[in-house]
């Protein structure tokens, strides 16, 4: 494969730089005659080619962004090699890490300004980046700073091709929710902004560690950081930018300009009064006295344990009801009641709000928890209580009726006997270490029909759970490609031919096929092998129709009599007087069955490799352990 790709319309000139399987080139449109920058993406790997195909469906939706803010994407398209290439402006200005840090605090709003338009405009044509980042924000000649590579990008229209579960983006900068691998929404976006201004502004990140999992920890188990003094007034911006739960946070762009606006526009400045006017200075005092009585008599009457305790008795304890025992508790700690009449009444309401669960949880009724659940999570959030005793020991309590679903569902490959315990976990603003790394393991899982792979390994395609004393098996999505097939062929010295399928190599023998299984079982640590006749045509729905045909792990046998003299066949009449029953026919085998791939579901039988024969491998699931 040429350094450099044979694009149509395009002169490439250098290459700007590489990572991962992407490189990006300098080139020139040449009908325009206009510089360009090229970022062409290569698969190296079947799962490369499935990471093309998501990439491809969100250039469809983002080639309609037109912004100021945003990076405009000129053309995309495949290469005759089949790698995946955008053209772009050529941005000369760097990406954000050049301006350094610490940032001076007007540049800093000033940017936030420009990319929360960019974020807006995304955001309302059902667009999440997903992946907010310094080295995503790139500058033009005019200096001029534009949103870029939105390649992690989600739209509501178009599915994902990555699997449920799996983090895209870069660990710093993710917010909670997609480190997790949910769901996430516009709010994960702005929860990265906040992190990409707490860094700009104090030269560090809010939460850091050595690894994804770390930072993931430090920011479930960690409130957000102190910032300096000269920097004190940008803290309700970052508590809420950078709040655990979604819903804590600034519900869109919109709303983090405005509180940005807020920060740009100070304390109202003070007055200075005419030194030499005494009578206006003291018709100041007096007017400063007038307006200050007239606050006093209008003043919300201050919040008092009684009035929080009846709300409790009264079961109205969190919002939407008006008033509520939430918000009253929140405004009697702003107004600076008694601390120990506060603690006081925050464990009555958070002891009312276990007794809505703790019939549920006797009773093992996990099913009726969630709209439970929820409401006590809104109140330990807004309350800051998550290191209280009660807090602790109820969250343990519901950990421990999880972890058996849990286990459950690991053991029995099945995440679906999970589905509970995961969505009471999703809605947990704080969850043990040890669950989460269990919970983790569990999505992971495939259902039958979704897909899956091994580490090294191709896209596979469960087809059917394993079982107590059964294996189930998967089938691979597709059949090999050229990368893996070249990583086979340097280990083995297999050649195979080629094909007519692009990217699909044919000419597989049957004998190569049984040696590629064992070279990917041993690369894998999984058992592969070729699928018999009943199990490849049961898989076979789920691929795409190919002008190919698939081994299978069965020969065709051909049974022959054995053509004997006539001294033989004269004695063999004899025996037969006395009972004795003609040899057998002798059997073997003259070729292997090989499935159709168009749809057609015919067999052939062949002898020898032909330009259409090619390989796709079972992987064998082991079958779960017995439950006790």
């Amino acid at each position: 494969m040429s350094e450099f790709p044979d694009i149509p319309g395009l002169q490439i000139r250098s290459e700007l730089g590489r990572g991962g399987m992407a490189q990006v080139f300098v080139a020139v449109q040449t009908v325009l005659e206009r510089e360009v920058a090229v970022k062409l993406v290569r698969p190296r790997n079947e799962a490369d080619l499935m990471q093309l195909q998501r990439l491809e469906n969100e250039a469809r939706a983002l080639a309609g962004l037109q912004h100021p803010h945003i990076v405009e994407l000129y053309d995309f398209g495949r290469t005759a090699e089949g790698g995946m290439y955008y053209v772009m402006p050529l941005l000369p200005g760097g990406d954000l890490r050049r301006w350094g840090a610490p940032v001076d605090e007007e540049r800093v709003a000033g940017l936030l300004h420009q990319l929360l338009d960019a974020l807006a405009h995304a955001h309302a044509a059902g667009i999440v980046h997903r992946d907010i980042k310094p080295e995503n924000i790139l500058f033009d000649r005019n200096d001029r700073p534009l949103l870029a590579d939105f390649g992690a990008a989600l739209t509501r229209s178009k599915s994902r091709i990555t699997s449920e579960g799996l983090a895209i983006g870069s660990a710093g900068y993710m917010s909670p929710e997609q480190a997790r691998g949910i769901d996430v929404d516009a709010r994960s976006d702005l929860y990265s902004l906040g992190v990409l201004a707490f860094e700009l502004l104090t030269a560090k990140l809010p939460f850091d560690g050595p690894d994804a999992l770390a930072i993931a920890m430090a920011q479930m188990e960690n409130p957000v950081p102190k910032l300096p003094p000269a920097l004190v007034h940008w803290q309700g911006f970052f508590d809420r930018a950078l709040a655990y739960e979604p819903a804590w946070r600034f519900a869109s762009a919109e709303e983090m300009q405005a509180a940005l606006d807020d920060i740009e526009a100070g304390p109202e400045p003070a007055r200075d009064l005419p030194d030499p006017r005494k009578l206006g200075l003291a018709l100041a005092i007096a007017v400063a006295v007038v307006l200050g009585l007239l606050v006093w008599l209008t003043r919300e009457p201050p919040v008092d344990a009684d009035e929080i305790t009846g709300l409790i008795a009264a079961g109205q304890l969190l919002p939407p009801r008006a008033p509520n025992a939430l918000d009253a508790l929140l405004d009697a700690r702003q107004q600076g009641l008694d601390p120990l009449l506060i603690e006081a009444a925050q464990d009555r309401l958070l002891s009312a709000l276990q007794a809505e669960q703790d019939p549920l949880l006797a009773a093992s009724r996990l099913d009726q928890l969630p709209p439970l659940w929820e409401r006590w999570q809104l109140a330990v959030g807004a309350l800051d209580a998550h290191a209280d005793l009660r807090v602790v020991e109820h969250n343990r309590r519901v950990e421990s009726l999880l972890q058996p679903q849990l286990e459950r569902a690991l053991r029995e490959f099945d995440r679906r006997e999970a589905a509970l315990a995961l969505r009471l976990l999703d809605a947990s603003a704080m969850v043990s270490k040890p669950l989460l790394e269990l919970a983790s393991q569990v999505r992971a899982l495939p259902v039958e029909g979704e897909p899956f792979s091994d580490p090294g390994g191709p896209p596979l395609v469960l087809l059917e759970r394993p079982q107590s004393g059964r294996a189930g098996y998967a089938l691979m999505q597709a059949p090999v490609n050229d990368a893996l097939f070249q990583a086979f062929s340097e280990s083995s010295g297999a050649k195979g031919c080629a094909s007519p399928e692009p990217g699909r190599p044919g000419c597989l023998s049957h004998a190569e096929a049984g040696a590629f299984a064992r070279w990917l079982a041993q690369r894998t640590g999984q058992p592969y092998r070729l699928p018999s006749r009943s199990e490849l045509k049961a898989g076979v729905g789920q691929l795409a129709n190919l002008p190919l045909h698939a081994w299978s792990s069965e020969c065709r046998m051909l049974a022959e009599q054995a053509k004997d003299n006539a001294a033989k066949r004269a004695w063999g009449r004899v025996k037969s007087i006395f009972g004795a029953r003609p040899a057998p026919p002798q059997t073997h085998c003259v070729g292997h069955w090989a499935l159709s791939l168009d749809g057609s579901g015919q067999w052939r039988a062949y002898e020898q490799s032909a330009p259409t024969t090619t390989v796709l491998l079972l992987r064998e699931v082991p079958p779960v352990a017995d439950s006790d």
